[in-house]
């Protein structure tokens, strides 16, 4: 490995987008629990264009 890998600012970029997939998939799992299976499609519908935007953002290198 180079040194640039161990680079403090290379772990935050790699950190921040998983960081903000765990949150989405724990507010994915409260919206099951609050409205379980049958009302499961609001929920989804609506992180689907919020997913998109941050899938965009993360392969643009924002961060």
């Amino acid at each position: 490995m180079t040194e640039h890998a161990h680079n403090p600012e290379n772990f935050g970029t790699i950190v921040k987008p998983l960081l903000g997939l765990v949150v989405l998939l724990v507010l994915l799992a409260i919206s099951i629990n609050i409205f379980g299976i049958a009302g499961l499609m609001v929920p989804v519908l609506a992180l689907v264009p919020t997913v998109y935007v941050i899938l965009i953002w993360i392969s643009l290198g924002k961060s």
